[in-house]
């Protein structure tokens, strides 16, 4: 019902290694047995229940996860990386007694969901304006303050 594209081609890096999809679907099977013999699929590297990994034609391996709809947010912000951005935004999250990963944020103490919809509530839960998926690189958090709590 919804796919968006992840990882470093969100970043809008200028090479990329492989591509990722985050996809909702009614029909996980289904949408993992469409993508797995879809066109040009040189090879299946993985096929599970939730994610999938194909190598086309080209060469280039294109991985798949179907996302539950209410994680929607937190997993697009993980997938969409970059390593280094991730951890950072975990460490913020300790800081604050909770913690972040690909199914949300959570209270540290409760690990009641805090947020896990959207980006923006994400970030605006830690502290943080929206930052964009361009920006979340190794030395690009100049300029984005923590909002006071």
């Amino acid at each position: 019902t919804k796919i968006e594209i992840a990882g470093s081609l969100r970043r809008k890096k200028s090479t990329i290694k492989d591509i990722d999809l985050l996809c909702l679907s009614k029909d996980v099977k289904k949408t993992v047995e469409f993508f797995t013999t879809a066109f040009d699929v040189k090879k299946i590297i993985a096929k599970g229940k939730t994610k999938a990994a194909i190598l086309l034609e080209n060469n280039v391996q294109v991985d798949l996860r179907i996302i539950k709809k209410n994680e929607w947010g937190s997993a697009l912000h993980y997938f969409t990386g970059s390593k280094e951005h991730n951890v950072y935004m975990r460490q913020v999250a300790i800081a604050k007694n909770m913690k972040l990963n690909e199914y949300g944020l959570f209270d540290k103490k409760t690990d009641k969901v805090i947020a896990s919809k959207t980006e923006e509530e994400i970030y605006s839960k830690l502290g943080f304006k929206y930052i964009p998926p361009d920006k979340r690189e190794v030395g690009k958090y100049i300029g984005f303050k923590i909002l006071s709590s």
